[in-house]
């Protein structure tokens, strides 16, 4: 993420490796909506998606990343 995240998912994000061009890639948002996502600028916050891939993000291995990766690339 280019600035500092504001928000607390934005930092959990963070926190987890995850940047704004992954996230972008994983949900087929462009980055600069994935930045507005994660800053709650949308009408109710932070998307559910959004938070949930992050939870899920940090439940994975690197193996596994790598792999959703792919995965997310594929169905595009």
């Amino acid at each position: 993420m280019g600035r500092a995240p504001t928000s607390p998912w934005g930092r959990r994000a963070r926190d987890a490796g995850l940047d704004q061009k992954t996230l972008a890639a994983l949900t087929g948002l462009a980055p600069n909506s994935v930045s507005r996502g994660l800053r709650g600028e949308w009408e109710k916050g932070v998307p559910a998606y959004l938070r949930a891939i992050i939870i899920v993000w940090e439940m994975l291995d690197e193996g596994q990343r790598a792999a959703l990766l792919a995965q997310a690339e594929r169905t595009k």
